[in-house]
């Protein structure tokens, strides 16, 4: 009996996924053919988006070669003809300004570096990056008096941060405010620097190096006296001459001076 029983089901599930086959197997065929096409279009696209990849990094290469060698007149067609994507046109950017800035060039090179700060790049550090070269740039002709606000109006927004840039520019406000004999604003961007954590930079060492150089100025520039009576609790040293007021020896003679009294008279 078992085994008709077994047959019996044996047959009813045939029957049921013969009908389910019937039922949902044209939809089953679908989702299997848009499944395959499915990756094999994700493959083609990612060897495409490869192949884009490089062909852009072939053209920067050859672009920054054909640069080197070029006349200056040839570097703007050149550089229209490299059709560069916005990641390497920003990276060719910075290499035309640190190029107009070693052959002293400093006004071409804050062009550039601005440009890029104001939109010239999708990416927010490099756009901090250009920042951080403009301030320095404007300070290579080295008269710090004549651009220190330009300098301080592009770094004061990466100052706010906590990262390497925000630390570079705290560093480099510094020492604009050295060169412009404020010594209390360097201290304070000093202090703030001390509050970050950067290690490999050597910024806490330069920190310390630059705060002896602002204590030492605010020291030498510090009336005569200031530095001892800070140094010595009130009360504690009388100056010299000061009217302490009526004592016993002033009210009632120095010793001796009594009996010479007695003896003129």
């Amino acid at each position: 009996m078992s085994d008709i029983f077994r047959e019996v089901d044996e047959e009813v599930r045939k029957d049921q996924t013969v009908a389910l086959l019937k039922r949902y197997g044209p939809i089953l065929g679908i989702l299997a053919v848009l499944i395959v096409a499915g990756v094999a279009g994700w493959q083609i696209w990612q060897s495409q988006h490869e192949a884009q990849l490089r062909a852009a990094s072939d053209r920067y290469v050859n672009l920054v070669e054909t640069l080197a060698s070029a006349d200056a007149g040839a570097i703007p067609e050149a550089v229209a003809e490299a059709e560069l994507d916005a990641g390497y046109g920003a990276l060719l950017s910075l290499r035309t300004a640190a190029a107009d800035l070693a052959a002293g060039d400093a006004t071409a090179a804050v062009a550039v570096y601005d440009r890029l700060a104001a939109g010239g790049t999708e990416d927010p550090v490099m756009r901090d990056f250009a920042r951080l070269q403009a301030a320095r740039a404007l300070l290579s002709d080295g008269d710090t008096e004549a651009v220190a606000d330009r300098v301080i109006v592009r770094l004061e927004p990466l100052s706010g941060g906590t990262g390497v840039m925000a630390g570079a520019a705290l560093e480099l406000l510094a020492v604009v405010h050295m060169e412009l004999g404020d010594w209390a604003a360097a201290e304070a961007y000093l202090e703030r620097l001390g509050e970050f954590d950067l290690p490999g930079f050597g910024v806490q060492q330069r920190r310390g190096e630059l705060m002896a150089l602002v204590r030492d100025a605010q020291a030498a520039m510090a009336p005569e006296g200031t530095a001892a009576e800070d140094a010595a609790p009130a009360g504690d040293v009388e100056a010299p001459g000061a009217d302490t007021g009526p004592t016993d020896d002033a009210t009632q003679g120095a010793p001796g001076q009594e009996g010479g009294e007695g003896s003129g008279r």
